[in-house]
C-alpha cells in the first residue's frame, strides 16, 4: 500500500520538474505537452497526453492521502503523508486541469455540508466549525487576492475553453458533444451495442468520417464512462457492469465497518478514491484507463486479503466452523 501511494509522489514529482524544466532552459524537454505561456510557462502532463489525464490519475492518490490525513491514520509517519498529499496537490494545482482541482473542491465541500446538516439537527460540531470557519477565510483571501493583488485579467488564461469572463467555451462544448456523440451512438444500437472498440469508429461514422486511421479515430473517442459503457455492451451488457460496480464499491465499504481502524481506513480510503475517480471520469476520458484498472486490482487484493484475515470478525460465531 505504501509504494502504491509512493508511485503517486513519483509522478507528482516528475510533474513539478516538467515546470521547473523551462524556466531553468531546458524547454520541453521532459515532454511538457500544453503551454499556458509557450516555452515559459509550462501546463505539466506527466506522461500523460495532456494535463487533464495527468490530474485524473493523481486524483486517486490524492484522495487516499487526504482521507489518510483527515483519519490521521498511522501506515505512514505524519510528516511523510503531508509530503506525499502536499506534492500530489502540488502537482494537480499545477496541471491547471480544471476538473482535478473541482474535485479537491468538492472533496472540501464535505465539511460545511456536514457541519450544516448537523447544525440542522441541534447539533454543533466544534471541529468541523473549525474547519468551515478556516475555509471561510481561505476563501475570502484567495478571492481579495486575485481581484487587487493578482488582477482578474492577470489568471483570465487559467479559464479558457469554460465560457467565463468573456472567453471561448470550446472545452465545456467538447464534452458536451462528445456526450451527445456516446449517447446518440447507444441509441443506434441499444440492444447489443457497438463493444468499446466500436465506439470511436462509431462516433467518427456520424461525424461523416469513413477513412479511419489510429490518429483520426484517436479524435472521436468517447465520453462520460457510464455512458461509453451503455453505448459499448447495450442496455443488457449494461446490466452486469452496474452490479459489478455496485460490488466493488459498495462491499469493501461495507466490509470496512466490521475491520480493525487501520486495514478499515485504508479499504475505505481506496473506496473513495475509487468514487471520486468515477466522478472525474464522466466529465474526462474513457474507461480504457490502465490507471483506473490498477486501483480496481488494488482495492480487490487489498479487499481480498483484509476479509480472509478477519473471517472470525465477519462469519457469525454459530458459523464459525465453516472458516477454512
Amino acid at each position: 500500500m505504501r509504494w502504491y501511494i509512493y508511485s503517486f509522489v513519483a509522478i507528482a514529482l516528475y510533474g513539478v520538474l516538467q515546470f521547473i524544466s523551462p524556466l531553468i532552459g531546458l524547454g520541453s524537454f521532459l515532454l511538457v505537452q500544453q503551454w499556458w505561456i509557450p516555452g515559459v510557462l509550462a501546463r505539466i502532463n506527466g506522461f500523460s497526453y495532456e494535463p487533464s489525464f495527468y490530474a485524473t490519475y493523481l486524483l486517486m492518490g490524492w484522495v487516499v492521502c487526504a482521507y489518510f490525513m483527515e483519519v490521521k491514520n498511522t501506515l505512514f509517519s505524519r510528516k511523510v503523508l503531508k509530503f506525499c498529499f502536499l506534492i500530489i496537490t502540488l502537482s494537480i494545482v499545477l496541471s491547471s486541469s480544471r476538473m482535478g482541482l473541482l474535485m479537491i473542491i468538492l472533496w472540501y465541500l464535505q465539511h460545511p455540508v456536514r457541519f450544516f446538516v448537523k447544525l440542522a439537527c441541534g447539533k454543533v460540531d466544534r471541529k468541523l466549525a473549525k474547519i468551515v470557519l478556516f475555509m471561510s477565510a481561505l476563501l475570502i483571501l484567495l478571492v481579495s487576492a486575485i481581484v487587487y493583488v493578482i488582477g482578474i485579467d492577470n489568471i483570465a488564461f487559467l479559464f479558457q475553453g469554460v465560457g467565463l469572463f468573456g472567453g471561448s467555451s470550446h472545452s465545456v462544448n467538447d464534452r458536451e458533444n462528445g456526450l451527445r456523440d456516446t449517447l446518440t451512438l447507444f441509441f443506434n444500437n441499444p440492444i447489443i451495442g457497438t463493444s468499446l472498440g466500436g465506439i470511436a469508429p462509431g462516433i467518427a461514422k456520424l461525424h461523416g468520417v469513413t477513412s479511419l486511421d489510429f490518429e483520426t479515430v484517436k479524435l472521436y473517442e468517447g465520453n462520460a464512462v457510464f455512458a461509453e459503457v451503455l453505448a459499448a455492451s447495450g442496455f443488457f451488457g449494461f446490466i452486469p457492469f452496474m452490479i459489478y460496480i455496485f460490488m466493488i464499491v459498495v462491499e469493501p465499504l461495507r466490509l470496512a465497518k466490521k475491520l480493525p481502524p487501520e486495514q478499515a481506513q485504508i479499504l475505505t480510503g481506496l473506496g473513495l478514491a475509487l468514487l471520486f475517480e468515477f466522478l472525474i471520469l464522466q466529465f474526462n476520458q474513457n474507461i480504457l484507463r490502465q490507471y483506473l484498472w490498477i486501483h480496481i486490482s488494488v482495492m480487490a487484493a487489498v479487499y481480498a486479503v483484509f476479509k480472509r484475515q478477519n473471517l472470525s470478525v465477519i462469519i457469525p460465531d454459530n458459523q464459525n466452523s465453516l472458516k477454512v
